[in-house]
């Protein structure tokens, strides 16, 4: 599994953790084992034309619901997920933490994001 991060000035703090093809953001567990080889699993709904769907209120209807996923998850050719993911910093943060590297998880159990 490869975590891409996406910094952004927020003063939350986040954990991530990984179970074979689960990942648990903040407790928020979302299981990932059915995105085929090739396969996406989409944030928003759309239509046949890739238009946003719209819910009664007129909001984008969200399909994955965590507020950490800040886009469509993949499954590369390989068989790697692609999972973008928010990644809190505070405005003294280290150039390691608002421009942070994707992350390549191997085993299992939490994920050791940038300081």
């Amino acid at each position: 599994m490869r975590i891409d991060l996406f910094p952004q000035l927020r003063y939350d703090d986040l954990t991530i953790e990984v179970s074979g093809e689960t990942i648990i953001l903040n407790g928020t567990a979302i299981d990932l084992s059915d995105i085929p080889t090739g396969g996406t699993m989409p944030l928003y709904a759309r239509d046949e034309t890739g238009d946003f769907l719209f819910g009664p209120n007129g909001d984008v209807t969200i399909l994955i619901d965590c507020p950490w996923i800040c886009g469509d998850i993949h499954r590369d050719a390989t068989g790697e997920l692609i999972v973008p993911v928010t990644l809190p910093h505070l405005a003294e943060a280290s150039e390691a933490r608002r421009f942070p590297e994707p992350i390549t998880v191997a085993t299992d159990g939490p994920v050791a994001l940038p300081e």
